[in-house]
């Protein structure tokens, strides 16, 4: 989950408005996060560069 406003939903269930509290607050003590870690080596550069290829070519 990228983003920490959820969109209200409706189920057609009468515990909608509880499910959708209880969602944002786990979203808010849960927010998401991005861990950047810069490669150590010119090496590891590379690998990781070759592994985005790949991944932007599926």
């Amino acid at each position: 989950m990228t983003k920490t406003e959820l969109d209200e939903r409706s189920f057609g269930s009468p515990f909608d408005p509880l499910l959708h509290g209880v969602a944002q607050g786990l979203a808010n003590l849960f927010p998401p996060i991005e861990i950047v870690r810069l490669p150590q080596s010119e090496e590891e550069a590379l690998r990781l560069h070759e592994a985005d290829d790949e991944l932007t070519d599926e």
